[in-house]
């Protein structure tokens, strides 16, 4: 599992995620939005436990992959934003 969206089509989309992190759906939807693709930390045993008893595989060190690769994703996001001038 390398990326976010890899994550919520494990699970089976947004609302599965949600449930199996106890947050509601419009929550887990903030989390895959292109500009925050982050899943706080303390809901990783969450999933860590739902993803055990769904059988998908997934452990801490893929949710510490999935936070890279989304940072890496938000820092190209904001090199490639247009930047206002100063006046």
């Amino acid at each position: 599992m390398q990326t976010i969206n890899d994550l919520f089509e494990a699970f089976g989309g947004i609302q599965n995620v949600a449930d199996a992190a106890g947050v509601g759906y419009s929550s887990a939807a903030c989390w895959r939005a292109n500009s925050r693709m982050r899943i706080p930390p303390g809901r990783w045993p969450d999933l860590v436990r739902a993803a055990k008893e769904r059988g998908i595989k997934l452990s801490y060190d893929d949710l510490e992959k999935i936070e890279l690769n989304a940072k890496a994703a938000r820092e190209v996001a904001d090199d490639d934003a247009p930047k206002s001038e100063a006046a």
